[in-house]
């Protein structure tokens, strides 16, 4: 979201290690220069993917492990929120229209 560079900034400045949801920053050069003040902090910077704590994302990686659903070569899933986010949040957030 727009809000995340300076946010990421302002930690690394207070020498907090940070995790940012995606996208880290809006352009290219914003997201170079959140990893760049996070290394001249000394700070790690972390591009999260919340569905990795997913439980339906859980459920199917664990499936796997276990060998529940064979060999797979390769897995296309589709998961949404529910309920979905306001829209006053996705007019700014960001992305595709």
């Amino acid at each position: 979201t727009p809000a995340h560079a300076a946010l990421v900034e302002t930690a690394a400045r207070y020498g907090a290690h940070v995790a940012v949801e995606k996208p880290v920053a809006m352009t290219v050069g914003e997201i170079r220069a959140a990893y760049d003040v996070c290394r001249e902090h000394g700070v790690h910077l972390a591009c999260a993917f919340q569905r990795r704590a997913d439980a339906a994302y859980e459920a199917v990686s664990d499936a796997v492990a276990r060998g529940d659903v064979g060999d797979p070569l390769s897995i296309r899933a589709v998961f949404r929120d529910h309920p979905a986010p306001p829209a006053a949040f996705l007019e700014c957030a960001g992305g595709d229209p």
